[in-house]
């Protein structure tokens, strides 16, 4: 008779290789997780300082295009777009001493920019619709600088950056803050109409319009 053989039963239990396999691949997939959910006030500071960022483009490329004169008028609490307008009333007047004048011995030319400053005014835009006025979300706070100095967003005539039809542009530095989460960008302006956020596009980086 030919003996019967038994063997042992194998154990299919996982080996510490396999083990270890998973851990890491357990461990890469949490670590995705967690970079992928991001800090909500983070991402929200992010979006409003990449709205003013992509506004600011939209409304320069507007100016050129146009050929008018825009500004971005920032307060404590917002933004509004504006466009240099002639003051009709005082064109008018100026036409009048104009002609009046043509009949005299001409005299010595204004200086450049004082009849601008004089017959003109700065007005509220709305349109195109991006270019509406924009309240921020409470708890921001906004502060603009130029040339290292700060500028105040109480007065009514400050706080403005010319988006001029030429593609210049006021060079400004403006940092939005959200306080009570120790959270803040800076957005960073030049003559040239190069915007970028220093925090987000890296400090080398110089994004064109």
């Amino acid at each position: 008779m030919i003996p019967c053989r038994y063997s042992a039963p194998r154990h299919t239990g996982f080996t510490l290789i396999e083990l270890l396999v998973v851990v890491v691949v357990m461990g890469m997939m949490i670590t995705v997780t967690l970079l992928a959910i991001d800090d909500p006030a983070q991402a929200e500071l992010e979006r409003a300082m990449r709205r003013i960022q992509q506004t600011m483009r939209l409304a320069h490329e507007e100016a050129e295009l146009n050929r008018v004169e825009l500004a971005i008028k920032f307060s404590r609490d917002g933004y509004r777009f504006e466009r240099l307008e002639q003051n009709q009333n005082q064109n008018q007047s100026q036409n009048q001493n104009q002609n009046q004048n043509s009949n005299k011995t001409p005299g010595n030319p204004q200086t450049p920019g004082s009849t601008k400053t004089q017959n003109t005014k700065w007005k509220l835009v709305n349109k195109p619709r991006f270019m509406q006025s924009h309240k921020l979300e409470d708890g921001y706070e906004l502060t603009l600088m130029h040339n290292g100095v700060s500028v105040s967003l109480d007065e009514k005539d400050a706080g403005r950056i010319l988006l001029a039809s030429s593609g210049e542009m006021t060079p400004f530095e403006l940092y939005l803050r959200v306080p009570s989460a120790n959270l803040s960008l800076h957005l960073v302006g030049n003559a040239f109409g190069e915007l970028r956020i220093p925090e987000l596009d890296g400090e080398a980086e110089s994004l064109q319009k």
